[in-house]
C-alpha cells in the first residue's frame, strides 16, 4: 500500500513512455527512480535495459552500469535535444511512494462559475453560419483570461505556477545547462543571411555570438556581405534594451517605403501579439548605435504592413475584440489619425 498519492511529471522521449507502457513493477519501479535522479543520465540506459529483457524481470544481469551503453547515449541526447526545441515531450505520471511526503502539490487554481455562449449571440460576429439558438457551457477559469497582461489575481496565479515548476525541475538543472551546452554547440552564432536586392540596396541580417536578437542591414547592391561597409537599419537588441515595460520584445514586420528613406516596423512589448506600429527616419546613415529617429506611432495593431505608393501612406490592420485582423486602416505619415 502506497502512503502517498502525490505525482511526479517527468519530461521525456515518447520511446520511454512506450516501454514504461509494457513494464512490470520491478522494471518500473527501475524505470523511474532512473527517470527521478538528478543526474538524468541512468534513464536512456535503464530503458534499453528494459527493452533487451522484453519487459521481463529485473535479473542481476540489468543492474550494469549506464556506461555500458555507450554511444547509445549521445543518440538519445540528441533526441532529447530535438524534443525539447520543438516541444516534442511526453509526460509520464507515477505515482511516489515512500519518502514523498516532502513534494509539494501543485497549485490550484480558484473556480469561478461563469457561462460562456456558443453560437449567435447579438452584437457579436461569430461566424458565417453559427447556430440560432446558443448554448451556454459553464468555463470556471474563464476568470484566467486577461487580454491586457494587467490583472494581479491573473499574474499572481502565473508566479505561482511558475515557483513550482521551478522547484519541480530543480533536479534537472544539471541536465539542462548541459542539454542547452549542447544546443547552442550546434549553431553558428555569428552569420548572416543572404542579401536580397530591392533597388540601389540589398539588405540581409546578422545575427552576434552573445547578443540575443537580430541586426537588420543594408549596403549598396551588388556588394560583399560581411567584407563591404554596411548600414544598420534597425538593432533589435537596442529595442529590446530599451524596454522598461517588460522583459519580450518581439520585431513582426518590417517594410522600407518606395524612396527607402522611411521604415515601417511593428513591434510587440509584451508577448500578446498585439504590435505598435512604428515609422521611423533612416535616411541619416546608419543606425548601429541608436534606434532610428521616430517618424510616428499607432499602437494596438496587428503585424501586417504595406506601403502605399509614396513615403506618406502606410496601411495596416486593426483587430475585433476576439484579437483577429478586422479593418484595414490608412495612415499619413505625420498626422495624428489615421483613416478607415
Amino acid at each position: 500500500m502506497l502512503r502517498s498519492a502525490a505525482f511526479t511529471t517527468l519530461a521525456v522521449p515518447r520511446s520511454f513512455t512506450s516501454v514504461a507502457s509494457r513494464a512490470s513493477p520491478q522494471a518500473m519501479s527501475k524505470l523511474v527512480a532512473a527517470a527521478s535522479s538528478s543526474s538524468f543520465s541512468s534513464l536512456p540506459a535503464a530503458a534499453m535495459r528494459h527493452q533487451r529483457q522484453g519487459g521481463g524481470s529485473s535479473s542481476s544481469s540489468s543492474s550494469s552500469s549506464s556506461n555500458g551503453d555507450g554511444g547509445r547515449r549521445a543518440p538519445w541526447l540528441r533526441m532529447a535535444a530535438m524534443m525539447s526545441a520543438g516541444g516534442a515531450t511526453a509526460s509520464v505520471s507515477t505515482t511516489a511512494g515512500e519518502g514523498s511526503d516532502n513534494v509539494a502539490p501543485p497549485p490550484s487554481p480558484e473556480k469561478i462559475d461563469h457561462k460562456v455562449k456558443f453560437g449567435a449571440v447579438e452584437g457579436e460576429v461569430r461566424g458565417d453560419n453559427p447556430m440560432k439558438k446558443p448554448i451556454e457551457v459553464n468555463d470556471p477559469l474563464f476568470w484566467m483570461r486577461d487580454d491586457k497582461r494587467t490583472d494581479e489575481k491573473v499574474i499572481g496565479r502565473l508566479k505561482q505556477e511558475n515557483a513550482y515548476s521551478a522547484d519541480a525541475m530543480k533536479p534537472l538543472e544539471g541536465f539542462k545547462d548541459s542539454l542547452y551546452s549542447e544546443l547552442l554547440s550546434h549553431v553558428k552564432e555569428t552569420d548572416a543571411t543572404a542579401a536580397y536586392p530591392k533597388g540601389d540596396w540589398q539588405y540581409f541580417t546578422r545575427t552576434v555570438e552573445g547578443l540575443s536578437y537580430s541586426i537588420h542591414c543594408r549596403q549598396p547592391r551588388g556588394k560583399v556581405v560581411g567584407k563591404d561597409p554596411e548600414e544598420v537599419v534597425l538593432d533589435e537588441n537596442l529595442v529590446a534594451k530599451a524596454n522598461t515595460a517588460s522583459s519580450f520584445t518581439a520585431v513582426g514586420n518590417m517594410k522600407t517605403s518606395p524612396s527607402q528613406e522611411v521604415l515601417a516596423w511593428t513591434c510587440d512589448t509584451f508577448g500578446g501579439e498585439t504590435y505598435d506600429l512604428i515609422i521611423s527616419d533612416i535616411s541619416k546613415g546608419s543606425n548601429a548605435d541608436k534606434i532610428p529617429k521616430e517618424l510616428d506611432r499607432i499602437k494596438d495593431v496587428d503585424s501586417g504592413i504595406v506601403w502605399g505608393a509614396d513615403d506618406k501612406t502606410v496601411y495596416y490592420l486593426k483587430m475585433d475584440d476576439e484579437h483577429r485582423p478586422f479593418q484595414v486602416w490608412r495612415h499619413t505619415v505625420g498626422e495624428v489619425k489615421g483613416v478607415l
